[in-house]
């Protein structure tokens, strides 16, 4: 009953907690639409120069979070847009008369349809005040989020009878109910077990830990002999990953793996981001996007280069910096990032 009490209790703070920034965001929201800002006033708040200072010493943890928070804009962007362009005619089509549940009236779906996208801008609006604010380069706290979710490292040690155990007490993973189960599995891992208890260890149901064939995410658990030598050890794990990787594709379906992760994001890629000002032109592209005053190419070249006048810099952001947007914004290309990051971390 406590826990239940609790996680009410907790429930209860989240909703305040998600009410108050609904609450705020509205708040910026009515100031932002009352600037009446323009496709000018943009380009005059993305001081291009102080980019430049600010991410020049920037490494490839800094891009990487902030390629994510900026791809994480532009998909709240595109989820916003999408929800607008819904019509109450293609929700209603959505439904068959074999449905269960029935399509809400037009005013309700309105309704509906505004909360849902004040929930995507609540993420959005911090990072369109900070490009107001001229500073969304610098990396915050709450941006590390998108190192935490990404980042894994690829070989680890793990108790797997403190794991099978803790999730057979919570109930997990097709866990124990019965208490006295529990508490004779702890006694047993714990080495503490009388004689007793071992008799009863051996009538509770078969069913301990995982499931043999059972992959979480591209994660699979290897056992290792540590009294082999090195060497039938890394011949061994060559011909454990191969069938690992066959067994995951059967179930995930075929997953492409990069052998030059390692290798293939150079500092001279960061000093292109750099020199292209990568950051600058999808600040620019977030906020104008958010504010529904486009930009043309050769805005974006005359904000962007306007200190390269020997050269056409249009088709500079037409054939160059577009497509390096594109391809950094790619999930090949992010995830490759992240592995890079990993293997660094793995081996400093």
């Amino acid at each position: 009953m406590v826990r239940h009490a609790m996680s009410i209790e907790r429930l209860n703070n989240d909703m305040e907690k998600i009410q108050e920034e609904i609450t705020s965001t509205q708040e910026a929201l009515k100031i932002i639409q009352s600037l009446n800002l323009n496709s000018k006033d943009i380009i005059s708040m993305v001081d291009v120069k102080t980019y430049d200072e600010l991410s020049k010493d920037f490494k490839l943890i800094d891009y990487y979070l902030s390629f994510k928070k900026r791809e994480s804009a532009l998909e709240h962007i595109e989820n916003i847009t999408l929800i607008r362009n819904d019509t109450y005619e293609d929700y209603v089509n959505s439904f068959s008369l074999d449905d269960e549940d029935k399509p809400l009236a037009k005013e309700e779906y309105e309704v509906d349809k505004e909360q849902q996208i004040l929930v995507e801008t609540i993420d959005l609006i911090k990072v369109i005040l900070r490009i107001l604010a001229g500073d969304n380069v610098s990396i915050w706290e709450e941006d590390l989020i998108h190192i935490r979710r990404g980042i894994k490292e690829p070989i680890k040690l793990i108790d797997m009878k403190d794991i099978a155990f803790k999730n057979r007490y919570c109930g997990f993973m097709g866990g124990m109910s019965n208490e006295s189960y529990n508490e004779i599995i702890a006694k047993a891992i714990h080495q503490n077990a009388s004689l007793e208890d071992l008799h009863k260890l051996k009538e509770i149901p078969d069913g301990y830990g995982w499931a043999e064939d059972q992959i979480n995410e591209g994660l699979v658990w290897a056992e290792i002999d540590l009294n082999a030598p090195d060497d039938i050890l890394l011949d061994g794990f060559k011909n454990w990953l191969v069938r690992a990787r066959a067994h995951h594709n059967t179930i995930n379906g075929n997953v492409t793996h990069h052998s030059s992760v390692k290798n293939n994001v150079k500092p001279a890629h960061m000093k292109k981001w750099h020199s292209m000002r990568v950051l600058a032109y999808l600040d620019i592209k977030i906020f104008s996007s958010f504010i529904n005053a486009p930009l043309t190419l050769n805005q974006y070249a005359d904000a962007l280069y306007f200190d390269e006048p020997d050269i056409d810099t249009t088709e500079k952001v037409r054939k160059t910096l577009i497509p390096l947007v594109n391809e950094i914004l790619s999930g090949y290309y992010l995830n490759n990032l992240m592995k890079k990051i990993t293997s660094e971390i793995r081996l400093s």
